[in-house]
């Protein structure tokens, strides 16, 4: 398997997380996938062939709400490969200085990793566990739902092993952490900085309550732009 690396931003670490995860991906599961791709930010992608182009530079912080996946997977088209996509700033969000070092980032990219390895299943051989699973066709919800039970399935594996089974209550104890100063900052109004911490909360532990506040302070942070422009707006036409 190719991982090829498509920015210097990336942490030094994360070609070998992403080795240590492929192990526990079955070699028959990987078949036709040579190529996986480590992106800083998400990058565009072409709407014809699905294929990854240079990230916008201008585009805001992903914890603002700017493509906040933090893997995609992209068919093969024509003479373009199949690839995964691993995105870092998703990734590593929340994680501070060793921790990114740790069998936590481990498991964390082994299940973006492994949830792109069940669409790439889907679009190669039809299905992920059996051939009459999938009723209305390879996008959309039920699509969606067998990739997140393939990653399910395999760190569930994973946490068997004690040097993952720790991370699970270590992550979450990071996710109320930054939960916990996420409503600090809200209830002082500062939302571009609520929804840092909400997002790294949301990332850390996606079955709290951190991801419907990361999406309540996005909104915050929306009409107060707006409202900002619109004064600024004003001003420059006054001016005029």
């Amino acid at each position: 398997m190719k991982i090829q690396v498509e920015s210097s931003n990336i942490p030094s670490c994360m070609t070998w997380h992403v080795r240590r995860a492929l192990k526990w991906i079955p070699a028959a599961d990987l078949f036709g996938l040579d190529l996986i791709c480590l992106f800083e930010k998400h990058p565009v992608q072409n709407r014809v062939t699905g294929q990854p182009e240079a990230p916008d530079p201008t585009s805001p912080p992903v914890y603002l709400g700017y493509k906040s996946s933090s893997g995609f997977y992209s068919q093969r088209f024509m003479t373009n490969p199949p690839l995964i996509g691993l995105i870092s700033e998703g990734l590593f969000a929340g994680l501070p200085g060793v921790f990114k070092y740790t069998p936590l980032a481990t498991l964390r990219i082994a299940g973006v990793l492994a949830h792109e390895v069940g669409h790439h299943l889907i679009y190669t051989r039809g299905y992920v566990f059996n051939p009459n699973e999938l009723r209305n066709g390879k996008n959309g919800a039920e699509a969606e739902g067998l990739a997140n039970l393939y990653a399910a399935e395999k760190t569930a594996k994973m946490t068997k092993r004690v040097s993952y089974k720790i991370a699970g209550p270590i992550t979450r104890s990071l996710s109320r952490l930054y939960y916990e100063r996420g409503v600090l900052a809200s209830e002082k109004e500062h939302y571009r900085r609520a929804s840092y911490y909400f997002y790294c909360a949301y990332k850390l532990d996606e079955s709290s309550d951190a991801g419907k506040a990361w999406k309540y302070v996005l909104a915050k942070v929306k009409k107060t732009d707006k409202t900002v422009n619109g004064r600024q707006s004003l001003a420059g036409a006054e001016r005029r």
